[in-house]
């Protein structure tokens, strides 16, 4: 057998054993892959997007996209010391590189999440899930129940904030927290009538404040009114009265009396 046919051969059996044992496949763009010998250690390259073989291990794909977090049924406490019935949130976090996500998978091995029904991982979720967790209750302990629910995105912020921090603090330049949904947040019962005993409260003094303002305006109306009745001006009044009944040709008679008494007799 020549050389070319020995090279040919050695290519055949390659795709034969490529073929048969399966370690083959394709990255998706937006995801990187992790290759895991058969000895248990994991290989310093990462799998870039497009084609790849492994005949010495398996090649797990991993996504670099966002990924979204859901927190449901969460009943922190807030700064009065009473518990939400329930808060809902959902993080969206990323990886920020296959670098990163090469360092991340080895530092917390089984923190990553393979979804139902899907062949790639989510990488630290479960890290991820349980820090947010934290840094939920940690900024729903900073307001009161009775007003946290008018706060929806500064408790957003808050989380996201905090969750950024105590990520980087870990593992610098690994993640981005994109953004914090707070989706629902419902007090305690007893808070919430309490909320509504305080607007309830608010809409009486609204309108007590109103009448108190009629009031006063009316008040304010009669002293303008009292303060316009001068002598003087009830002089000029007077003056004025008698000045139309002399234009009528009549006769005035002024009855002599302190009320200044006006008698019209005619002509």
């Amino acid at each position: 057998m020549n050389k070319s046919k020995r090279i040919l051969s050695a290519l055949l059996f390659a795709a034969a054993a490529i073929g048969l044992t399966g370690c083959y496949g394709t990255i998706e763009t937006g995801n990187a892959g992790l290759r895991t010998n058969f000895n248990g250690t994991t290989d310093q390259k990462v799998e870039s997007e497009g084609f790849y073989t492994s005949l010495t291990g398996h090649v797990d794909q991993y996504t670099l996209k966002e990924v979204g977090v859901d927190l449901p049924n969460l009943q922190p406490k807030a700064k009065d010391n009473l518990s939400l019935r329930d808060l809902d949130v959902s993080i969206f976090y990323r990886v920020n590189s296959p670098e990163a996500l090469r360092g991340l998978a080895t530092k917390y091995t089984g923190q990553s999440v393979q979804p139902k029904d899907s062949h790639v991982y989510f990488p630290a979720y479960r890290l991820v899930e349980s820090l947010g967790k934290s840094e939920a209750a940690n900024a729903v302990s900073k307001h009161d129940s009775l007003t946290i629910h008018t706060q929806r995105n500064m408790l957003e912020s808050e989380i996201q904030e905090g969750l950024q921090k105590t990520l980087n603090a870990s593992d610098p330049n690994s993640f981005t927290v994109t953004k914090v949904v707070v989706r629902q947040i419902l007090t305690d019962p007893t808070v919430e009538q309490s909320i509504r005993n305080v607007v309830a409260k608010g809409k009486e003094l609204e309108a007590a404040t109103l009448q108190v303002q009629v009031a006063e305006k009316n008040a304010e109306a009669v002293a303008m009114t009292a303060n316009t009745l001068t002598p003087a001006f009830l002089q000029h009044e007077y003056n004025q009265a008698l000045l139309k009944f002399a234009e009528k040709g009549g006769t005035v008679i002024l009855d002599g009396s302190s009320s200044g008494k006006i008698i019209n007799v005619g002509r």
